[in-house]
């Protein structure tokens, strides 16, 4: 069996989806039954007589993935879900930055103190703080301890796993921190080290080169001038410490070392490159070439070849066995995508290839284009887009950033000692890190420089990667691909249809749904996105700027349905709940129409939102009682509320769309005044948006009655302060045998029409 390490790695994968996923009966039931075919194939198709080794793996994997989602302590998991008041002591470990200038630390806690009584945890905490301290700081703070927030929208970072991932349990909002020592160990060594190479760069380079050098040598990103740019054109991961640093560290230090030192060189490059990974923050990225290193150099003490995939399945399986939750860091696949297509590659070639320097270049060629094709698929699921010029920006950006690299490490070591002979090295790294930038800028301004093509589920993106696994076995095992094709044998035909099956359920898994009403979780404020095949619109546009909910997740659900254009905008009423969005996105997004009711409140905020509206020539139009706007295949129809006054609430604009056989009201924050005003209206729908979020004034029984709907979604925020949806709201619906859906316990709810399906992301 070659390679049988790869199994064991795929079988401990295995083990830990499931352990992560399902705990029930019937999912370890079906867990059991996946591992013993599965386990049976292999051993019959390969040979393998150690298929127990497999099945161990398989339940090894599971069993560290349940471990680890467990808590260590109940009692200070309860205190932490109701959100209660703590003290902390302990020491930093890493540090952070947002970019609303919050400090983010990792802290080790020694003790967690709750009404005066000690509580302990094996896991580290994130503390939230304005104040800043430093890594190796021993630390007391008072606050609140909370359970990491859960996923509420798709297109936002998951930080339940965010948190697993980095090894840690709670998050501390620190409301007084202050210092009470500092530990001795190896991260004061680093961070007092690191700060010295900090300050020869900012000493040597202009500012924004000091910060591409201080992101290339110590990883630090927080400061990185143009990140958008480098992200745009696809070579911002080579800007970050990685396995190509350690690639390029370890050979530099080997061509001296193995002069001086002879056959003790690896071992002390080995060394060196644990400081290194130490001193840059130890990313997961870094830990994987390191330990891929040290494979390297046990296998040249025992005298074996050195094979790259099988070196990789080992740092895996090391890291994972570490901490199982590295299976959601986009650093661990992104590192793991480009070993393994190197890989890949590799394997085909010498398959492919015979005569050896032919072999050599086909290698040096494609192993960049094989690393940016592979990483696509990643690529396209986390930023739904890519650019079409990333092999180019990479082939062009790595040379420079690898010379770089060598040059600001040795300008940053001389500056320990000579800032002046430092300064004149510092000449070289000037011009290859203004090269870079130049580059990225050239790439940026070509035509098409990031295409959109909206988002995949993981479901897909694991079946794109089992296809060019299938694509990878026919490459590396020498078949003859002509004879494959023209062969009647009856198991090469159903090998052949099974290839050209899994290629149809790939184009078919892909598909985005077409017709959709989204409803995000956007805090306590009201937003709809409507999706009919190339047709957008909006119902409301969401939360107020402060909490930047328009770039932070309508504009990414834009992307992700792959929308370019926003034929119509309906706004209800100009509460900043219900518009402020709109001054985010309106940048980003092509918006053709706005839509008011003529008995809008003409207030301040109506005043303001015109005029942000005519500065960027966006048609703005009042809708009539009953007027309707009609496409093919759906309509929207406007009611207006007969109310008393110039409350905004109760002068709401409402509407209701029609799209194929299903129907939606939307009734902005209409109170019981307005739903009386509509009852003889032809309001009834399917589905209806809670009208003001569910307050205690609205969803009387006679209009509910009327409406009839067969679901209602509130959109409200996670434990907010008006009590929303108020219990006397949800009881009606209870009583009209309606459910229920809000936004802050589903998070984001989605009604896909096209197949008659609701899904939300918990």
């Amino acid at each position: 069996m070659k390679r049988p390490i790869a199994f064991v790695f795929l079988f401990l994968i295995i083990g830990i989806i499931f352990g992560q996923h399902l705990n029930l009966p019937l999912g370890v039931a079906l867990f059991g039954l996946i591992v013993i075919v599965l386990d049976i194939y292999i051993v019959k198709k390969t040979g393998y007589k150690r298929g127990v080794l497999l099945i161990a793996a398989a339940l090894l994997g599971f069993c560290i993935a349940l471990t680890d989602k467990l808590p260590y302590n109940n009692v200070l998991n309860s205190f932490a879900y109701n959100n209660s008041k703590a003290s902390l002591e302990g020491s930093i470990t890493d540090k952070n930055k947002t970019s609303k200038g919050i400090y983010v630390y990792k802290v080790k806690a020694s003790g967690i103190y709750i009404d005066g009584k000690a509580y302990k945890d094996n896991k580290a905490l994130f503390l939230y703080s304005d104040k800043s301290m430093e890594i190796g700081d021993i630390i007391e703070a008072e606050g609140k301890i909370s359970l990491p927030p859960f996923r509420r929208n798709i297109v936002e970072r998951d930080m339940e796993a965010y948190c697993r991932y980095n090894g840690v349990r709670y998050v501390f909002n620190g409301e007084d921190i202050k210092k009470t020592g500092e530990e001795k160990n190896i991260y004061t060594l680093c961070r007092v080290l690191r700060k010295r190479f900090s300050e020869v760069y900012d000493n040597i380079l202009p500012r924004d080169t000091a910060n591409v050098v201080k992101a290339i040598v110590l990883g630090e990103k927080s400061d990185l001038p143009e990140y958008s740019l480098y992200t745009k054109v696809g070579i911002v991961h080579v800007l970050a410490i990685s396995g190509l640093h350690i690639s390029v560290l370890s050979a530099m230090l080997l061509f001296v070392l193995k002069r001086i030192t002879g056959r003790f060189s690896d071992v002390l490059v080995l060394i060196i490159l644990v400081l290194y990974t130490f001193l840059t923050g130890a990313g997961v990225s870094t830990l994987r070439a390191c330990i891929m290193f040290a494979v390297l150099v046990g296998g040249r003490a025992l005298y074996r070849n050195y094979d790259i995939i099988s070196s990789a399945c080992t740092a895996c399986i090391l890291l994972l066995l570490y901490r199982p939750a590295y299976i959601y860091s986009p650093g661990f696949l992104y590192s793991f995508c480009c070993i393994f297509s190197i890989g890949f590659i590799t394997d085909i070639v010498r398959v492919r290839v015979k005569e050896k320097r032919a072999r050599e270049r086909y290698i040096l060629f494609l192993m960049p284009v094989t690393v940016v094709l592979l990483c696509k698929p990643l690529s396209v699921y986390y930023n739904y887009s890519f650019t079409p010029y990333d092999i180019l920006a990479n082939t062009l950006a790595i040379p420079l950033i690898s010379i770089s690299l060598v040059f600001s490490l040795l300008a940053g070591v001389v500056g320990l000692f000579s800032l002046a002979l430092s300064k004149f090295m510092a000449g070289t790294v000037y011009v290859l890190i203004n090269t870079l930038s130049f580059i990225a800028k050239a790439i940026a301004n070509l035509p098409y420089s990031t295409v959109q093509t909206g988002g995949i589920r993981i479901f897909s993106l694991i079946v794109i990667y089992v296809f060019i696994l299938l694509l990878y076995n026919i490459g590396a095992e020498n078949i003859d691909i002509k004879a494959f094709y023209k062969s009647c044998k009856i198991k090469k035909i159903s090998s052949f249809l099974s290839f050209i099956l899994l290629f149809v359920f790939l184009f078919i898994s892909l598909r985005m749904p077409q017709k959709l009403v989204l409803f995000p979780y956007m805090g306590n404020s009201d937003c709809a996105l409507v999706k009919y095949k190339d047709y957008a619109a909006l119902c409301d546009a969401g939360q107020d700027k402060a909490s930047g909910r328009g770039e932070s997740v309508l504009l990414p659900y834009i992307k992700y349905y792959n929308i370019t254009k926003l034929e119509d905008v309906f706004i209800s009423h100009t509460d900043t709940d219900h518009i402020d969005a709109l001054y985010e996105i309106a940048d980003y997004v092509d918006i053709k129409n706005v839509y008011f009711g003529e008995n809008v409140v003409k207030n301040q905020n109506y005043k303001a939102l015109t005029a942000f509206l005519k500065e960027r020539d966006i048609p703005v139009h009042y809708l009539k009682d009953e007027e309707e706007k009609r496409y093919k295949g759906f309509y929207w129809r406007a009611y207006l509320p007969e109310v008393r006054g110039e409350d905004a609430n109760e002068n709401s604009l409402v509407m209701k769309l029609k799209m194929d056989d299903t129907s939606f009201l939307f009734t902005g924050d209409i109170g019981e005044e307005a739903e009386k005003s509509l009852l003889d209206k032809k309001i009834s729908a399917d589905y209806i948006k809670v009208p003001h979020h569910g307050s205690e004034h609205s969803s009387s029984r006679e209009f509910l009655e009327k409406v009839s709907p067969g679901l209602g979604v509130v959109t409200c925020g996670y434990k907010n302060i008006y009590g929303h949806p108020h219990e006397k709201t949800k009881q009606t619906y209870k009583d009209l045998d309606i459910p229920l859906y809000t936004t802050a316990d589903y998070g984001a709810v989605t009604v896909d029409v096209g197949m008659y399906t609701i899904y939300t992301v918990r």
